[in-house]
């Protein structure tokens, strides 16, 4: 699962999952999570691989003084405080280490902030927050992105101020250098697989425009056996971003871009082996990006827009791109649905049958929620 941020120092964002016992039963369920009290409204960021626990943030928390975002925790659908002033972004397979990115108050001017920044954070039950356990040499910034399921093994990315960066693992025994692509900067990773050994990411590439000027685009590249290679091409499109990985490393799914004379499309992207394929798209559909992957590739889902309208798509082999809306309906939780707007994704669980995410309700209120899909 994926998410990152940049902070002064380090910035970190993480995930986590959850979910009922009951995850056997074969109907589909579409379940908005508790709101804390005091909370106006909450988003799901990631999901833990088992399905079982949900994380991300709410708001408004009340801290120093002023209206933040707290980072959050669910777990059979009630929710728990970090007690963090940020959002909690990644999440550990079981859902029981969690990190993110605690909001700093910098400076304060006449009463107002007026500069914020964040470093990371991580969550455990026994340890509850605590600052991440590496700080960078001055000036440098880390962004933090990736988390194992384990829960003891970090990826993200050093960045010079007004340089380049170097991508990086961590665990509890130090920091490590992943080896430099052989093009483009600013490497950043975004899943790897349980056992470390396949990690996707992105470089950052100058491409020339016909004005005679350049623009940055992205490139999907892979690390294993201590070698850096890119994706294969995916014919018609360009700047694309690998997000997640199946276990074994086989499959990796992201998003590339279709631009055209007037207009730019999102397109949901799958790799395996030596070739990259788009996603059949719905009717109506301007953008889908493949956010997540069941462990063994046979399940992806991500975010759609089907012409302003948000969604959450899932597709297998068998059945190609199905909308989650209509897979809930048909699975007979057309009722818990009702009047509910789908407005971004946050994961996928490991067997593929759990997606959490946020949603709107008829009042315009935004909530977590986790569903189950219909056998």
């Amino acid at each position: 699962m994926r998410s990152a941020a940049v902070a002064i120092g380090i910035a970190i964002s993480i995930v986590c999952g959850c979910g009922r016992d009951s995850m056997s039963e074969r109907a589909a369920r579409f379940e908005p999570l508790e709101v804390p009290a005091g909370l106006d409204g909450t988003w799901a960021a990631a999901l833990s691989g088992d399905g079982r626990v949900v994380v991300g943030r709410g708001s408004p928390w009340r801290f120093q003084g002023y209206d933040w975002h707290v980072a959050l925790r669910w777990v059979g659908g009630r929710a728990e405080s970090l007690g963090v002033p940020g959002a909690a972004s990644l999440v550990s397979g079981d859902g029981a280490v969690v990190a993110g990115s605690r909001t700093l108050v910098l400076t304060f001017y006449r009463g107002s902030v007026v500069a914020l920044a964040s470093e990371p954070f991580t969550w455990s039950e026994a340890s509850g927050a605590q600052p991440f356990f590496w700080r960078p040499p001055e000036p440098l910034l880390t962004s933090v992105s990736v988390l194992s399921p384990d829960g003891r093994v970090f990826l993200g990315a050093v960045y010079e101020v007004g340089g380049d960066a170097a991508a990086y693992r961590w665990t509890d025994g130090g920091a490590e250098v992943l080896p430099r692509p052989a093009i483009g900067h600013f490497p950043a990773p975004a899943a790897m697989t349980p056992d470390g050994a396949v990690i996707a990411g992105t470089v950052q590439v100058s491409v020339p425009r016909d004005d005679g000027g350049s623009e940055g685009q992205s490139r999907p590249v892979r690390w294993a056996d201590g070698n850096v290679a890119p994706y294969p091409v995916v014919e018609g499109l360009e700047d694309c971003r690998p997000q997640a990985l199946s276990h074994d490393g086989r499959v990796a799914v992201g998003e590339c871009w279709e631009h055209g004379v007037g207009f730019s499309r999102g397109r949901a992207v799958r790799w395996e082996s030596d070739r990259g394929e788009t996603l059949a798209p719905l009717p109506r559909e301007t953008y889908s990006g493949a956010t997540d992957v069941s462990a063994d590739g046979s399940v992806i889902a991500g975010a759609l827009n089907r012409q302003g309208e948000l969604g959450i798509f899932v597709w297998t082999l068998a059945t190609g791109t199905r909308d989650l809306v209509e897979l809930l309906v048909e699975g007979g939780a057309g009722d818990d649905i009702d009047g509910w707007a789908l407005a971004g994704i946050a994961g996928l669980s490991d067997d593929g049958r759990v997606v959490a995410g946020t949603a709107q309700d008829s009042t315009g209120r935004l909530r977590a929620f986790r569903a189950v899909l219909p056998e």
